[in-house]
């Protein structure tokens, strides 16, 4: 019967010890928490060496001397990636159309809904069309990037002057602050559909 070449006692620290010394070759620290490359020059007690108890540890392994060279680079696999905030995404036509154009009934019967009987419609209208009322300051239902020249605020909006007739939704003094900042941030953004 043949005695194994390394018994089990020794082969966890035979392993640690190779994993150590793949890590060094490829340039990385073996010193907790470094990140970074190391150089272990003139630390060899000989590769492979066995020290004074006979067996190869990590210890011994890890202090050989692989030759690296530190170029300064970071080792980016320890680095974390940050997620950086970018904000809200802009609102669509979407959120405009149901949060207020419809919550507000603008597209009923007895306002608008002749000429938005749909999302696509309405979209299509209040981006295309052009306003023929004399007194109206603006000729646009919307300008993309421009609410202050976008009589569609304009008249939702409480605070907004627009010497184009009355505010919207008919009887009411414009729309709710939030309505008012949604249908704004639409069309600072580019109006998208």
């Amino acid at each position: 019967m043949s005695r194994p070449l390394f018994s089990s006692v020794h082969r966890p620290t035979l392993f640690a010890a190779a994993a150590v010394a793949l890590l060094a070759a490829a340039g990385c620290s073996t010193e907790p928490g470094s990140g970074g490359t190391t150089d272990t020059a003139g630390a060899s007690d000989g590769a492979g060496a066995l020290d004074s108890t006979g067996d190869t540890t990590a210890a011994d392994v890890a202090s050989t001397d692989t030759g690296a060279t530190d170029t300064g680079s970071a080792d980016t696999a320890t680095q974390d990636v940050v997620a950086q905030d970018v904000g809200p995404a802009a609102p669509t036509f979407g959120d405009v159309w149901t949060q207020v154009l419809v919550t507000e009934g603008c597209s009923g019967q007895y306002c608008h809904g002749g000429l938005w009987p749909n999302q696509d419609a309405a979209y299509k209208h209040l981006t295309t069309a052009t306003i023929k009322t004399p007194k109206c300051a603006s000729t646009s239902y919307v300008v993309p990037g421009d609410p202050n020249k976008s009589l569609l605020w304009l008249k939702i909006d409480p605070a907004a002057k627009h010497g184009c007739g009355n505010k919207m939704p008919t009887g009411k003094a414009g729309v709710s602050a939030a309505s008012s900042q949604l249908v704004k941030d639409w069309i600072t953004a580019g109006a998208k559909p």
